[in-house]
């Protein structure tokens, strides 16, 4: 089988955001490119910050809300950390929401993301059958 995993870049915080790329890579190689929005670091505070750079576990998972989804496995002081479908950072609670582009959707000077329903399916097909995926967070 060969060896997938996702990497998340981040490249820009702010008060409103976190914006990053996302990249699955399957034996080095990247197979699908999308872009990420999260909430501001905010020490890693519950349902109002990003969560930590490191590396994680995320589990093939089906909420009742956002249907296919990965779920961040052991996150320092947090749980139910998600990457699930969302364009703006106002509908996060901690989570991390994969899109296809950043633009400014409703024209209120904050980036976010567009696509995002697309974006996750690109990766349920993309991760296939794996109940699990290595996550990567890091800052350019």
């Amino acid at each position: 089988m060969k060896d997938k995993r996702l990497i998340l870049t981040r490249f820009l915080q702010n008060e409103h955001k976190t914006l990053g790329d996302l990249n699955l890579e399957e034996d080095a190689n990247t197979i699908l490119a999308l872009k990420t929005i999260e909430l501001p670091w905010k020490n890693n505070q519950v349902k109002i910050s990003c969560i930590p750079e490191g590396y994680y576990i995320a589990k093939v998972h089906t909420s009742p809300k956002f249907g296919w989804c990965l779920w961040v496995q052991d996150v320092p002081g947090r749980s139910e950390i998600l990457i699930h479908t969302a364009n703006y950072a106002r509908q996060l609670l901690g989570c991390i929401s994969p899109g296809i582009m950043h633009i400014d959707l409703d024209k209120d000077g904050i980036t976010d993301v567009k696509h995002s329903g697309i974006a996750m399916e690109a990766l349920k097909h993309y991760i296939g059958i794996l109940k699990q995926i290595t996550l990567i967070i890091r800052s350019r």
